[in-house]
């Protein structure tokens, strides 16, 4: 026989408290890992940026400039 003492909203409460118990390590993780790549990823950038004093460097801070130094770390780690 069920106990009749626990209610739907209790049952409600103690599985939403399970399901954030068992997520958020998880999105803690992901997130640190995502923190960790990307320094990473800014590392190789500035040492593999060349020095370029007489030019404008807005090349380098442009999405084209990024997508071409992530691609170039990507080949790199590739192999």
């Amino acid at each position: 026989q069920p106990d009749s003492n626990l209610s739907w909203r209790d049952y409600e409460a103690a599985v939403w408290c399970a399901f954030g118990a068992s997520g958020v390590p998880i999105i803690l993780w992901q997130l640190g890992e995502t923190l960790v790549r990307r320094a990473e990823l800014l590392q190789y950038a500035a040492h593999r940026l060349p020095d370029r004093e007489d030019e404008d460097d807005t090349e380098y801070l442009s999405l084209n400039g990024k997508v071409h130094i992530l691609k170039q770390y990507m080949l790199s780690i590739a192999g």
